[in-house]
């Protein structure tokens, strides 16, 4: 079943006619991990263009006195295309362990309108609508907000097999600090409909790689990264 629905949604990106060629630029960067105020690991992003396609994986490490608290090494990777100037997703894959199968699984086919989602080798099924963002492409809306001087838009965002609604608003010239460092940056803050959990993404000179990220849960310890390093 897997493999069918991955070639099904190879093929159509093979006989697409729309699809353009994107004007993302690939990137490694790398990041501290940080729960609370405690470092706990390193997280590695990479965006790499090949055959056509758009590959976004990230890969975290955990480090320090965390290691002997859990040997997870939580991965996540995304397949998408540019079509009409927008991204699209194809594939994404998230999991626990780099050296296993992937826990989660979902295919995007815009020929029928619908996610494929598969976890526990349980395939469910859900409708899939125009323009959709997950945690790798939501990076992308910055460039586009700050061009069109947009302060807020409302995205549909996938995640663990869902589809949430959200609303996503851009603040301009935030003062920050880190260390030693003192930073000015946009923020993009996102709410979602159906959770109580926000994001906040950190960005520099209009370019799509954050400078921070940080996951912000009512009664739980909030989980930041911060840049280190890109090229």
């Amino acid at each position: 079943m897997k493999k069918a629905l991955f070639i099904t949604v190879w093929a159509l990106w093979l006989f697409s006619q729309s699809s353009l060629a994107s004007e993302l630029t690939p990137f490694k960067a790398e990041y501290d991990v940080y729960r609370n105020t405690s470092k706990v690991g390193v997280a590695h992003f990479n965006l790499q263009h090949e055959n056509g396609l758009w590959n976004w994986d990230i890969k975290t490490e955990v480090q320090g006195f965390y290691r002997y608290l859990t040997s997870k090494r939580p991965f996540t990777h995304t397949l998408m295309q540019v079509v009409n100037n927008q991204p699209q997703l194809l594939l994404e894959e998230n999991g626990d362990y780099p050296d296993k199968p992937a826990q989660h699984t979902a295919w995007f086919d815009y020929r029928s309108k619908t996610v494929y989602s598969m976890k526990d080798q349980s395939v469910n099924t859900t409708q899939l609508p125009e323009k959709i963002y997950n945690y790798h492409s939501i990076h992308l809306l910055y460039p586009d907000m700050l061009q069109q001087d947009a302060p807020e838009i409302k995205v549909n965002f996938y995640r663990k097999g869902s589809i949430s609604p959200s609303t996503i608003t851009l603040e301009k010239g935030v003062k920050l600090r880190h260390k030693s460092h003192k930073l000015t940056v946009d923020r993009m803050t996102q709410r979602f409909e159906d959770s109580d959990k926000t994001m906040i993404y950190d960005y520099q000179n209009g370019s799509s790689v954050p400078v921070r990220i940080e996951q912000i849960k009512p009664g739980k310890d909030s989980t930041m990264m911060w840049r280190t390093s890109s090229t």
